[in-house]
């Protein structure tokens, strides 16, 4: 997966992303979802510094209930526990489907948080198989970030795992191929239009480093947590308009301008996002080459929304 459309992510959405291209490597145009994924840098900002997300736990706007209108079904089945859904997992496996869930990384060696930090990830089991001592082990698909990586995973890891992320559910897939060839992309293309018809923004995250005095830069780059959360923004920010141009290409509704200007507003927000986590550690930022950054992507941001409600509403 390339690395700007991860950014925009939650970890399970990479992981189905995966999935369908990848492991099932469907002709079902999934990047129809990005339709909506233009979010405004106000609701970014407040999600991020207000709310104090990172761009892990960030709920961003692509509706995976709009994964039916592409004839791809998600099945959930509720259980109490792994013991009890246990039957189910090994079931749908010898059937030959994948089965998604949610773990906790504290309990399986393989994460970087083992033993170290209680993260709720996403896990697609692939199979199973039986040591030589009979122990159950999962064949596991996992990302780190948007690295795909193949684990094994044995039980006793699962199982706890599992059972500590209070998510008592698994779910998997059901793809009608034979029916997605004919898709009708017009709802697509329509919320799409009322997206860019209602966006409004504030444009707060770039009103603050171009209003930022002296002493605000100078405290800023002694607070991690607040550069962090400026990172994660933009590098939120810059996986948006990545997806979003990958639906409007898909939708067949892009144009020279728009896929240029598009282009330079995610690269240019990733640039920002790797200065920012720099700063992290170094705390050094060059204020008044950032702050030029900074009014460039808002001037090209205004760019774009004007090109897009004029192309769309043609």
């Amino acid at each position: 997966m390339d690395k700007n459309e991860e950014l925009y992510l939650a970890c399970y959405q990479t992981l189905l992303m995966y999935y369908f291209r990848e492991l099932k490597n469907t002709a079902i145009p999934i990047d129809y979802i990005y339709y909506n994924a233009l979010e405004p840098t106000s609701r970014i900002y407040k999600g991020c510094f207000i709310e104090k997300k990172t761009r892990f736990d960030y709920e961003n706007r692509v509706n995976l209930g709009d994964l039916a209108l592409l004839n791809i079904f998600m099945k959930v089945i509720d259980g109490d526990g792994y013991d009890h859904l246990k039957p189910h997992i090994l079931k749908l496996l010898d059937e030959g489907n994948e089965v998604f869930l949610f773990v906790d990384e504290y309990y399986l060696p393989y994460s970087l948080q083992y033993q170290n930090l209680h993260t709720h990830h996403s896990h697609m089991i692939t199979g199973y198989e039986f040591s030589s001592d009979g122990m159950l082990v999962y064949h596991i698909t996992d990302n780190v970030g948007a690295q795909i990586k193949n684990q094994q995973c044995m039980e006793i890891c699962m199982e706890q795992a599992f059972n500590q992320t209070g998510k008592n559910y698994i779910s998997y897939f059901e793809l009608n191929e034979h029916k997605s060839a004919s898709i009708d992309n017009s709802y697509f293309v329509v919320q799409m239009k009322e997206s860019v018809l209602n966006y409004n923004d504030e444009y707060e995250i770039f009103r603050d480093f171009t209003s930022f005095t002296d002493e605000e830069w100078d405290r800023l780059l002694t607070r991690p947590e607040d550069l962090t959360f400026y990172s994660h923004a933009f590098g939120i920010m810059s996986g948006s308009r990545y997806c979003f141009l990958k639906a409007l290409n898909r939708l067949n509704h892009s144009n020279i301008t728009l896929d240029t200007n598009l282009t330079k507003f995610y690269e240019g927000a990733q640039v920002l996002t790797f200065l920012l986590g720099k700063a992290v550690f170094s705390r050094r930022l060059e204020r008044e080459g950032f702050r030029k950054r900074c009014e460039e992507l808002m001037s090209l941001n205004v760019e774009i929304i004007q090109e897009l409600r004029r192309t769309l509403t043609r």
